[in-house]
């Protein structure tokens, strides 16, 4: 993963361990993600030029390997495809490891699901529909409703992937037939993890369907995160953070300021002054 330092770049391991420092004048960024993508499952990260304003990639030991050329890149996925933006034709398309385009800049919107397919609008007026990666219509149903902005990548997850009718302004899901598993109802959703995926009903409230679309943890919570390691997830009730278990009892008692789930075997926690925990597998 990539931190970012006064003067620099940096490449961590899992451990903590630098891979690799790149010189980069932070002085005036604010957020990481403004100058670096995530890095992606082949080990390459787009990174913003600071004398050019365009985007390239680098891999993980600070070489170019893809030149700066883009106006904006995104960051490849498990399909080892990223969507890059050409601001001469205003238009998104996709491109492989080595930079050619699999498709060319031709659309209006453009969103990775993984699973080799792709969601896409033509222009700003078209309803959107989903393709494969050499730019075929998946299915003649074009959709009037729109890939969710949800606090996770809109892609497909445990076979499944958060979809949003701009309509009524509610949330579902469609499977890798694209087929609802759930009917948009729900305020706000996040994508699935570990089997499970939050929901957000009209009071406000926070809980968690399985994959079978059924509600397993009603919602109940003020706030709630995503499953991660060790199939806990990270719950608000009373304005104090806890984690619980799938099966909706509590690993950690409700008494944090806020913490995170586990991911890569760490977890970030925030105390009061003075407030201690002890925290065991």
């Amino acid at each position: 993963f990539t931190v970012m330092e006064s003067g620099c770049i940096e490449i961590l391991d899992k451990d903590m361990n630098m891979i690799s420092s790149i010189p980069y004048n932070t002085a005036e960024v604010k957020w990481l993600d403004h100058i670096v993508s995530k890095i992606g499952a082949n080990g390459l990260f787009s990174i913003r030029d600071s004398q050019s304003g365009k985007w390239g990639y680098m891999d993980i030991n600070g070489n170019m390997v893809i030149e700066p050329k883009y106006n904006r890149a995104e960051a490849f996925n498990d399909d080892n495809v990223a969507v890059v933006y050409d601001s001469a034709k205003d238009a998104y398309g996709i491109i492989d490891s080595e930079g050619n385009y699999k498709i060319e800049p031709s659309f209006h919107s453009m969103e990775l699901c993984g699973n080799g397919m792709a969601f896409v609008a033509e222009n700003e007026k078209d309803a959107y529909q989903f393709i494969n990666l050499e730019g075929e219509r998946l299915t003649d149903k074009k959709y009037s409703d729109n890939i969710g902005y949800t606090d996770c990548d809109s892609q497909f997850f445990d076979g499944y992937i958060a979809v949003l009718d701009r309509k009524e302004k509610v949330f579902g899901f469609l499977d890798e037939n694209l087929n609802y598993l759930v009917e948009p109802k729900y305020d706000e959703v996040c994508n699935f993890s570990h089997g499970m995926a939050v929901v957000k009903n009209k009071d406000g409230l926070y809980g968690y369907i399985d994959t079978t679309g059924t509600e397993v943890i009603p919602c109940q919570y003020e706030s709630v995160t995503f499953f991660g390691d060790y199939d806990l997830a990270a719950v608000k009730v009373n304005g104090k953070w806890g984690m619980i278990k799938k099966d909706g009892s509590y690993y950690i008692e409700p008494t944090l300021s806020y913490i995170e789930p586990f991911s890569c075997g760490y977890s970030l926690i925030s105390l009061d002054k003075g407030q201690k925990v002890n925290i065991c597998k």
